[in-house]
């Protein structure tokens, strides 16, 4: 039942996301302890257990009730299903909402575009250095923020005309990363 990669005898830091279900909008709080996940909506904590196995249903307790649970992932959605009920949800990490602010929105067809840090964290892998030819879409560097590795991409194909971003570096959000051309 653990999250990531720790043991259930260790408490996971709690996460929190942006939900919406329908107009329903809530901040939904995620900890782990005892082998259980607390789910804590609108200032209410509640307790869920999994039972064993990796079936598409599968039993669950809510608190003190049973019920049937089930979730797969659709076209960026999340279907939940919980005792024959499905629900469409969205779900947003706030950790990341900055993504889009420093992303460029409208890419100038030429001329030299600067690929800055979406979020503080560590270059953990370059993938270009100067003089390469990239294309749209293609990873740049991986930046590791809060225990994740997220993929920067190049937002259109040109040339690397700098690589300003270190291996093993700290970068602030905004820090420019890599400058393409072209």
């Amino acid at each position: 039942m653990a999250l990531g990669r720790r043991g259930l005898e260790e408490r996971m830091i709690p996460l929190k996301y942006a939900v919406s279900c329908g107009e329903n909008r809530s901040v939904v709080e995620i900890a782990e302890a005892a082998g259980a996940l607390l789910l804590t909506v609108q200032g209410k904590t509640h307790t869920l257990r999994l039972d064993a196995g990796r079936r598409a249903l599968r039993s669950a307790s809510l608190d003190d009730g049973r019920l049937r649970c089930g979730a797969r992932y659709v076209n960026g959605v999340w279907q939940i299903v919980l005792d024959g009920q499905t629900y469409e949800v969205k779900v947003a990490d706030p950790r990341f909402e900055g993504l889009l602010a420093v992303a460029p929105a409208d890419v100038a067809a030429e001329g030299r575009v600067q690929i800055k840090a979406p979020i503080p964290g560590l270059v953990v892998a370059l993938k270009v250095k100067p003089g390469d030819r990239v294309e749209k879409d293609q990873c740049v560097l991986v930046l590791a923020a809060m225990k994740l590795e997220n993929e920067i991409a190049a937002p259109r194909a040109g040339v690397v005309a700098e690589v300003l971003a270190r291996e093993n570096a700290a970068v602030e959000k905004g820090d420019i990363l890599v400058v393409i051309e072209g």
